[in-house]
């Protein structure tokens, strides 16, 4: 191994390789929505009167009347 190591012209391709595999790696790490990213069609699912919400969710989306958004 130490020879592997100390040879310049193999070194280099070597940690490129593991720097792009770490990276490409995050990028299957799926997200979760958090503050303000979900979608206004589950916003009743998320229970915003219990975090502090003064006006019904309804008020806030309503797809079949009048609403905030």
């Amino acid at each position: 191994m130490k020879m592997f190591f100390n040879n310049s012209k193999l070194q280099h391709p070597f940690l490129i390789t593991i720097s792009l595999l770490i990276v490409i790696s995050f990028a299957f790490i799926p997200s979760r929505p958090d503050e303000g990213m979900f979608p206004l069609s589950d916003i009743k699912n998320i229970n915003l009167n219990e975090k502090g919400l003064k006006i019904s969710v309804d008020e806030v989306y309503n797809p079949d009347g009048v609403s905030l958004s």
